[in-house]
């Protein structure tokens, strides 16, 4: 049998509380009956177009000359949940609390390496789905047809080539009918959420009744988001980072760039001279071909050794230099480092900031 799957989003990373995605999973000729049928009802009830939850809980557009008649809006809801019921197999729903997930990107690069929170939950319910695949013996990969116009959509396209999944497809609701349905799930599922509440009770009686389809709903709650990040950069203070999904050869990758962002001088403190100094003697005795030069964050809590091979450079940052000075840790941090990254032929690349502080190490990717 072949499967595929339509699913949407509800939220905006820039603003509320959750970001989510929903949708179901049905085998392909039962979408075709589903159409048929989800169009009949919208024919039967005088919706011209297509089927918004939002419109149709706020009495707009289509559905604003009976907004208040309660009888006829509780049958046609009644109509639509009914055709989900009889013809999906499954439905799934990720959210992520937007909290939650700021407050783990600010430790780690959560959105750069893992995925911005539209992409992650659709990642989540793809992964989800095809577990579900798989207890199934369902040998053929399912086609997953996606809400377009989400932000961060192309993000979505390299994780799932990086998961080795198919190209998931962006249609608008008007060209595919079932992401109706899934507009309405991720709709009752904010609407629950935005009531403070942490788990899936409490629901409507037309989330009641799409319950009663076999699902996989949940939230990535904190510790989920911490287990993703097993393997992931720690994001570095002294740094600013963006990203871009570009494509080369036909593949796409991910584009991490990193940028100082601190404002840095010439050493003025004694530590910052020290290591100056230091570095100085370093390079003239180890590596003349190389240049480097040594600044300081205003405040003088941070050096930076940055060794440059023509337009190629690799940045030390050292904290806490102004209280440490130039001790012999110190010494043989900055040795090992410029050993190691000297010798490599990737001299240059990403990761190139890494942060030494007191009594450990820490790193940052670009």
């Amino acid at each position: 049998m072949r499967y595929s799957g339509y699913f949407d989003e509800s939220g905006s990373p820039d603003e509320g509380k959750y970001v989510i995605v929903s949708g179901f999973i049905a085998e392909v000729d039962q979408w075709v009956h589903f159409e048929r049928e989800w169009k009949s009802i919208l024919a039967q009830y005088g919706v011209n177009g297509v089927f918004h939850a939002n419109d149709f809980a706020a009495g707009l557009r289509h559905f604003q000359a009976w907004r208040h008649d309660q009888a006829k809006r509780k049958w046609f809801l009644h109509a639509l949940v009914g055709i989900i019921r009889r013809r999906t197999v499954r439905s799934f729903s990720s959210a992520i609390p937007l909290e939650e997930f700021r407050d783990v990107d600010a430790r780690y690069l959560l959105k750069e390496c893992v995925g911005h929170p539209y992409p992650l939950a659709a990642r989540v319910c793809m992964a989800r789905a095809d577990e579900w695949a798989n207890a199934q013996d369902v040998t053929e990969p399912i086609n997953y047809f996606f809400e377009d116009g989400a932000k961060h959509k192309g993000q979505l396209l390299w994780i799932a080539e990086k998961d080795g999944k198919p190209a998931p497809i962006f249609l608008k609701k008007h060209e595919a009918v079932p992401l109706q349905a899934a507009d309405l799930l991720a709709w009752e599922h904010n609407r629950l959420l935005r009531k403070d509440k942490d788990r899936f009770d409490d629901i409507s009686p037309s989330l009641a009744a799409l319950e009663s389809v076999p699902n996989d709903w949940g939230v990535c709650e904190r510790h989920h988001l911490l287990e993703m990040c097993q393997g992931v950069e720690k994001r570095n203070r002294h740094c600013k980072y963006t990203c871009r999904i570009v494509k080369r050869s036909g593949r796409r990758f991910a584009e991490i760039r990193v940028e100082l962002k601190a404002k840095w001088r010439t050493p003025t403190t004694a530590g910052g001279i020290q290591i100056t100094s230091f570095v100085h003697q370093l390079v003239s005795d180890q590596w003349p071909k190389v240049s480097f030069r040594v600044s300081e964050e205003l405040n003088g809590n941070s050096i930076q050794v940055q060794l440059r091979k023509e337009e190629r450079r690799e940045s030390l940052i050292i904290e806490e230099a102004q209280f440490r000075g130039l001790d012999v840790a110190t010494q043989r941090e900055i040795v090992k480092w410029a050993d190691s990254k000297l010798a490599s032929p990737d001299f240059g690349s990403a990761p190139n900031i890494k942060t030494l502080a007191r009594n450990e190490t820490c790193h940052g990717r670009e």
